[in-house]
Protein backbone atom coordinates (compact mmCIF):
# COMPACT_ATOMS: atom_id res chain seq x y z
CA UNK A 1 0.00 0.00 0.00
CA UNK A 2 0.91 3.67 -0.58
CA UNK A 3 0.93 5.46 3.03
CA UNK A 4 0.93 8.87 4.36
CA UNK A 5 2.68 9.24 7.55
CA UNK A 6 1.50 12.65 8.88
CA UNK A 7 3.97 13.32 10.92
CA UNK A 8 7.39 10.74 12.13
CA UNK A 9 8.11 12.09 15.29
CA UNK A 10 9.32 10.06 18.16
CA UNK A 11 6.21 7.41 17.77
CA UNK A 12 5.53 8.36 14.47
CA UNK A 13 9.49 7.48 13.37
CA UNK A 14 8.50 4.27 14.99
CA UNK A 15 5.42 3.47 13.51
CA UNK A 16 7.08 4.15 9.90
CA UNK A 17 9.77 1.62 10.28
CA UNK A 18 7.08 -0.57 11.07
CA UNK A 19 5.03 0.20 7.89
CA UNK A 20 8.45 0.21 5.88
CA UNK A 21 9.13 -3.76 7.35
CA UNK A 22 5.47 -4.64 6.64
CA UNK A 23 6.21 -3.48 2.87
CA UNK A 24 4.28 -0.18 2.44
CA UNK A 25 5.42 2.02 0.50
CA UNK A 26 5.24 5.27 3.17
CA UNK A 27 5.38 9.05 2.29
CA UNK A 28 5.64 11.90 4.71
CA UNK A 29 4.93 15.82 4.27
CA UNK A 30 8.22 17.68 4.69
CA UNK A 31 6.11 21.17 4.69
CA UNK A 32 6.89 23.05 8.04
CA UNK A 33 8.27 20.13 9.58
CA UNK A 34 11.81 20.25 11.71
CA UNK A 35 15.49 19.52 11.07
CA UNK A 36 14.91 16.56 13.49
CA UNK A 37 12.33 15.32 11.56
CA UNK A 38 13.82 15.57 8.20
CA UNK A 39 17.21 13.45 10.26
CA UNK A 40 14.52 10.38 11.39
CA UNK A 41 12.55 10.27 7.95
CA UNK A 42 15.68 10.45 6.24
CA UNK A 43 17.13 7.47 8.56
CA UNK A 44 14.25 5.46 8.01
CA UNK A 45 14.12 5.90 4.10
CA UNK A 46 10.76 7.61 4.06
CA UNK A 47 9.77 9.19 0.75
CA UNK A 48 9.28 12.71 0.59
CA UNK A 49 6.45 15.09 -1.10
CA UNK A 50 7.22 18.30 -0.16
CA UNK A 51 3.59 19.68 0.73
CA UNK A 52 0.75 18.20 2.24
CA UNK A 53 -1.16 18.26 -1.15
CA UNK A 54 1.97 15.96 -2.91
CA UNK A 55 1.90 13.91 0.22
CA UNK A 56 -1.69 12.64 -0.78
CA UNK A 57 -1.83 12.43 -4.27
CA UNK A 58 -2.41 8.43 -5.17
CA UNK A 59 -1.96 6.97 -1.18
CA UNK A 60 -4.11 4.44 0.05
CA UNK A 61 -4.92 5.83 3.31
CA UNK A 62 -3.45 8.90 5.56
CA UNK A 63 -2.01 8.02 8.79
CA UNK A 64 -2.43 10.77 11.37
CA UNK A 65 0.13 10.33 14.78
CA UNK A 66 0.62 13.91 15.76
CA UNK A 67 0.13 15.72 19.34
CA UNK A 68 -3.45 15.46 21.10
CA UNK A 69 -3.41 19.25 19.90
CA UNK A 70 -2.58 18.44 16.59
CA UNK A 71 -5.37 16.25 15.51
CA UNK A 72 -8.02 18.25 14.24
CA UNK A 73 -5.97 21.17 12.25
CA UNK A 74 -4.37 17.99 10.60
CA UNK A 75 -7.28 16.85 9.59
CA UNK A 76 -9.10 19.73 8.61
CA UNK A 77 -6.20 20.68 6.71
CA UNK A 78 -5.89 17.04 4.49
CA UNK A 79 -9.78 17.82 3.95
CA UNK A 80 -8.85 21.09 2.64
CA UNK A 81 -6.96 19.19 0.15
CA UNK A 82 -9.88 17.21 -1.21
CA UNK A 83 -8.89 13.83 0.40
CA UNK A 84 -11.73 12.07 1.00
CA UNK A 85 -10.04 8.07 1.51
CA UNK A 86 -9.52 6.26 4.82
CA UNK A 87 -8.32 8.27 7.36
CA UNK A 88 -6.50 6.76 10.84
CA UNK A 89 -6.08 9.05 13.22
CA UNK A 90 -3.69 7.73 15.83
CA UNK A 91 -3.86 9.95 18.19
CA UNK A 92 -4.59 10.62 22.24
CA UNK A 93 -7.61 12.09 21.64
CA UNK A 94 -11.56 12.26 23.36
CA UNK A 95 -14.70 10.69 21.59
CA UNK A 96 -15.52 14.25 21.03
CA UNK A 97 -12.65 15.43 19.29
CA UNK A 98 -12.62 12.63 17.20
CA UNK A 99 -16.16 12.98 16.12
CA UNK A 100 -14.92 16.49 14.68
CA UNK A 101 -12.01 14.94 12.79
CA UNK A 102 -14.52 12.19 11.42
CA UNK A 103 -16.94 14.97 10.37
CA UNK A 104 -14.09 16.44 7.92
CA UNK A 105 -14.40 13.36 5.50
CA UNK A 106 -17.07 11.22 3.69
CA UNK A 107 -19.13 9.16 5.52
CA UNK A 108 -16.86 5.72 5.82
CA UNK A 109 -13.17 6.97 5.30
CA UNK A 110 -13.04 7.92 9.31
CA UNK A 111 -10.70 4.96 11.36
CA UNK A 112 -10.77 5.38 14.79
CA UNK A 113 -7.24 4.22 16.61
CA UNK A 114 -4.50 5.17 19.40
CA UNK A 115 -1.50 4.15 20.34
CA UNK A 116 -0.23 2.93 23.54
CA UNK A 117 3.15 2.34 24.99
CA UNK A 118 6.72 4.26 24.13
CA UNK A 119 7.94 4.49 20.94
CA UNK A 120 8.77 1.03 19.84
CA UNK A 121 12.59 0.04 18.76
CA UNK A 122 13.44 -2.83 16.63
CA UNK A 123 12.45 -6.10 18.63
CA UNK A 124 9.76 -3.68 20.74
CA UNK A 125 5.99 -3.79 20.42
CA UNK A 126 3.71 -0.87 20.95
CA UNK A 127 0.08 -1.55 21.15
CA UNK A 128 -2.27 -0.19 18.33
CA UNK A 129 -5.73 0.29 19.11
CA UNK A 130 -8.40 0.16 17.07
CA UNK A 131 -11.96 0.36 17.00
CA UNK A 132 -13.81 -2.69 15.36
CA UNK A 133 -15.46 0.03 12.37
CA UNK A 134 -11.95 0.77 11.57
CA UNK A 135 -10.45 -2.31 11.97
CA UNK A 136 -12.21 -3.86 9.24
CA UNK A 137 -9.81 -1.92 6.43
CA UNK A 138 -6.77 -1.36 8.38
CA UNK A 139 -3.30 -1.59 6.70
CA UNK A 140 -0.68 -4.04 8.35
CA UNK A 141 0.62 -1.79 11.09
CA UNK A 142 4.04 -4.58 10.92
CA UNK A 143 6.09 -5.86 13.39
CA UNK A 144 6.60 -3.05 16.14
CA UNK A 145 3.04 -2.49 16.65
CA UNK A 146 0.34 -5.58 18.20
CA UNK A 147 -3.09 -4.66 17.02
CA UNK A 148 -6.00 -4.80 19.73
CA UNK A 149 -9.71 -4.04 18.45
CA UNK A 150 -11.80 -2.59 20.66
CA UNK A 151 -15.21 -3.98 20.94
CA UNK A 152 -17.95 -2.54 18.50
CA UNK A 153 -20.22 -2.33 21.89
CA UNK A 154 -17.77 0.60 22.73
CA UNK A 155 -18.88 2.68 19.87
CA UNK A 156 -17.58 4.07 16.69
CA UNK A 157 -14.75 6.24 18.91
CA UNK A 158 -14.11 2.93 21.59
CA UNK A 159 -10.47 3.67 20.25
CA UNK A 160 -10.22 7.06 21.37
CA UNK A 161 -12.14 6.30 24.79
CA UNK A 162 -10.20 2.95 25.56
CA UNK A 163 -6.78 5.53 25.14
CA UNK A 164 -8.06 8.30 27.12
CA UNK A 165 -8.81 5.56 29.99
CA UNK A 166 -5.65 4.15 30.15
CA UNK A 167 -3.68 7.40 30.00
CA UNK A 168 -5.48 8.98 32.64
CA UNK A 169 -3.84 6.47 35.11
CA UNK A 170 -0.53 6.04 33.29
CA UNK A 171 0.11 9.94 32.80
CA UNK A 172 -2.68 11.19 35.29
CA UNK A 173 -0.65 9.06 38.10
CA UNK A 174 2.77 10.60 36.97
CA UNK A 175 1.23 14.21 37.39
CA UNK A 176 0.15 13.00 41.26
CA UNK A 177 3.11 12.10 41.88
CA UNK A 178 5.14 15.18 40.69
CA UNK A 179 2.36 17.33 42.54
CA UNK A 180 2.90 15.95 45.87
CA UNK A 181 6.74 15.75 46.07
CA UNK A 182 6.46 19.65 44.64
CA UNK A 183 4.16 20.31 47.64
CA UNK A 184 6.84 18.66 50.14
CA UNK A 185 9.30 20.93 48.24
CA UNK A 186 7.22 24.37 48.91
CA UNK A 187 6.81 23.39 52.54
CA UNK A 188 10.40 22.51 53.02
CA UNK A 189 9.94 18.78 53.75
CA UNK A 190 11.06 16.80 50.52
CA UNK A 191 13.91 14.43 52.75
CA UNK A 192 11.30 14.36 55.55
CA UNK A 193 8.81 12.84 52.95
CA UNK A 194 11.56 10.89 51.17
CA UNK A 195 12.41 9.51 54.40
CA UNK A 196 9.01 8.44 55.04
CA UNK A 197 8.02 7.00 51.72
CA UNK A 198 11.59 4.87 52.10
CA UNK A 199 9.91 3.74 54.73
CA UNK A 200 6.66 3.26 54.31
CA UNK A 201 6.71 3.09 50.48
CA UNK A 202 9.69 1.59 49.01
CA UNK A 203 10.91 2.57 46.02
CA UNK A 204 8.48 5.48 45.39
CA UNK A 205 11.24 8.58 46.01
CA UNK A 206 13.27 6.57 42.77
CA UNK A 207 10.13 6.72 41.02
CA UNK A 208 9.28 10.44 41.47
CA UNK A 209 12.96 10.79 40.31
CA UNK A 210 12.64 8.88 36.96
CA UNK A 211 9.01 10.07 36.26
CA UNK A 212 10.06 13.80 36.64
CA UNK A 213 13.17 12.82 34.64
CA UNK A 214 10.92 11.24 31.86
CA UNK A 215 8.08 13.46 31.63
CA UNK A 216 10.35 16.86 31.77
CA UNK A 217 10.94 16.89 27.88
CA UNK A 218 7.70 15.79 26.74
CA UNK A 219 5.66 17.54 29.22
CA UNK A 220 4.25 20.07 26.23
CA UNK A 221 2.61 17.38 24.81
CA UNK A 222 0.68 15.94 27.81
CA UNK A 223 -1.28 19.05 28.63
CA UNK A 224 -3.12 18.80 25.11
CA UNK A 225 -4.10 14.93 26.77
CA UNK A 226 -4.72 15.82 29.81
CA UNK A 227 -7.53 18.01 28.50
CA UNK A 228 -9.06 15.49 25.80
CA UNK A 229 -8.94 12.93 29.20
CA UNK A 230 -10.77 15.94 30.80
CA UNK A 231 -13.22 15.91 27.90
CA UNK A 232 -13.66 12.56 27.83
CA UNK A 233 -14.49 12.51 32.25
CA UNK A 234 -16.76 15.23 31.33
CA UNK A 235 -18.91 13.58 28.34
CA UNK A 236 -19.29 10.15 30.72
CA UNK A 237 -20.52 12.71 33.66
CA UNK A 238 -18.04 12.37 35.59
CA UNK A 239 -15.58 14.92 37.26
CA UNK A 240 -12.71 16.04 35.01
CA UNK A 241 -11.26 17.97 37.49
CA UNK A 242 -8.15 15.98 38.32
CA UNK A 243 -7.50 16.00 34.92
CA UNK A 244 -7.53 19.86 34.63
CA UNK A 245 -5.03 20.18 37.40
CA UNK A 246 -2.76 17.47 35.83
CA UNK A 247 -2.45 19.72 32.62
CA UNK A 248 -1.61 22.45 34.90
CA UNK A 249 0.97 20.54 36.40
CA UNK A 250 2.40 19.25 33.33
CA UNK A 251 2.11 23.35 31.46
CA UNK A 252 4.40 24.20 34.71
CA UNK A 253 6.85 21.29 34.16
CA UNK A 254 6.93 22.10 30.37
CA UNK A 255 7.98 26.07 31.50
CA UNK A 256 10.22 25.13 33.76
CA UNK A 257 12.21 22.75 31.53
CA UNK A 258 14.82 23.74 28.59
CA UNK A 259 14.14 23.86 25.09
CA UNK A 260 11.07 24.73 22.52
CA UNK A 261 8.47 21.70 21.76
CA UNK A 262 9.87 20.08 18.78
CA UNK A 263 7.83 20.43 15.54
Amino acid sequence: MKLALLHPGAMGAALGASLLAAGHQVRWCAEGRSAASRRRAEALGLTEAPSLRAVLVGVDAVLSIVPPHGALPLAQAVAAEGYGGPYFDLNGISPETAAAVAACFPSGAYGDGAVVGLPPGEGETATLLLSAEAAVRPPAFGPRFTLQVVPEAAGRFGASALKNAFAAWSKGSSALLLSVEALAGALGLKEDLHTLWDRHSPGLRERAAATGQAVAPKAWRFIGEMEEIAATFRAAGLSPGAFEAAGRVFQTLAKDHEGAPPS
